[in-house]
């Protein structure tokens, strides 16, 4: 039985740069991790792990907070607030858990408000503390494809 509908081809002239699903994965800037920052934030982590984490990297800050997991929108609103202009903000993230928008939208709103965020992917216990690259690229990948001004991603160097 012969086919009904036409067959439909098509050519181009030269070579077209490949787009959509194609693209190369866009990065975030990243930066070495320093050992003092002004606060240092940890999502859905709590203070205690807080603390373990800060001294397997030798970070220091005057002040730790929690941010995410059981706190509420609105106490994470207020955390922000709180924040002096110019501050320089570690947020400490579990490398494993990917990035939700709603992690997305404090790390906006925390990188307007201070000097900058230096984002801190970990990993856990077990791997002391130290992400896997393959956990630290969706971090990056999702940071650029967000446009998120101001962020960047620490590399471990460790302590």
């Amino acid at each position: 039985r012969d086919m009904q509908e036409p067959l439909i081809t098509t050519k181009t002239s030269g070579s077209e740069p490949l787009s959509g699903a194609y693209d190369q994965p866009k990065s975030a800037e990243q930066t070495v991790l320093k050992s003092r920052y002004d606060l240092l934030i940890g999502w859905a982590l709590e203070l205690p792990q807080l603390r373990v984490i800060a001294e397997r990297f030798g970070i220091t800050a005057p002040r730790i907070a929690e941010a995410g997991g059981g706190r509420s929108l609105e106490e994470d609103r207020q955390l922000i607030t709180e924040i002096t202009a110019g501050s320089e903000v570690l947020l400490i993230v579990k490398a494993w858990e990917p990035p939700m928008m709603e992690a997305i939208d404090f790390i906006e709103a925390l990188a307007a408000k201070s000097a900058g965020v230096t984002l801190l992917p970990v990993g856990t216990s077990r791997e002391e503390y130290e992400a896997k690259e393959s956990e630290r690229t969706v971090w990056e990948a999702k940071i650029a494809s967000e446009g998120v001004e101001g962020v960047w991603i620490a590399r471990q160097e460790s302590a």
